[in-house]
């Protein structure tokens, strides 16, 4: 047994391994390898609200409602303009945004996959 493993790790071994940290090494990577498959199943939205002249705007609401279970989430712009949304599970979203003074804006649908940021 000693010697299949041996060769299942050669080059990460030195060659005068004892059992132990062999049996050691192949425990720890047994117990590891499930979180680096592992994927986040949520991604994240994000973005900079601005008007006409590119002139970050503050202050700005932001409604994003997930098509598929009408759920909602609100943020507001901070003071260079940027919000995020984050852990949005995976689907499609509609982002809607309302500013006095300025028109109304909406796009959809717009799709969040795994670990992805949009």
């Amino acid at each position: 047994m000693f010697a299949q493993i041996r060769r299942c790790l050669h080059g990460y071994l030195r060659p005068n391994s004892s059992p132990v940290q062999i049996v050691s090494l192949a425990i720890l990577a047994v117990f590891l390898a499930p979180f680096t498959w592992a994927q986040d199943a949520v991604g994240a939205l994000e973005g900079l609200v601005t008007d006409s002249k590119d002139t970050p705007l503050a202050g700005v609401t932001i409604d994003l409602k997930n098509l598929d279970t009408n759920s909602v989430r609100v943020q507001t712009s901070n003071a260079e303009g940027r919000y995020r949304f984050a852990l949005l599970n995976v689907g499609r979203y509609s982002l809607t945004a309302d500013v006095p003074g300025f028109a109304h804006f909406s796009q959809a649908p717009i799709e969040i996959a795994v670990s992805q940021t949009v």
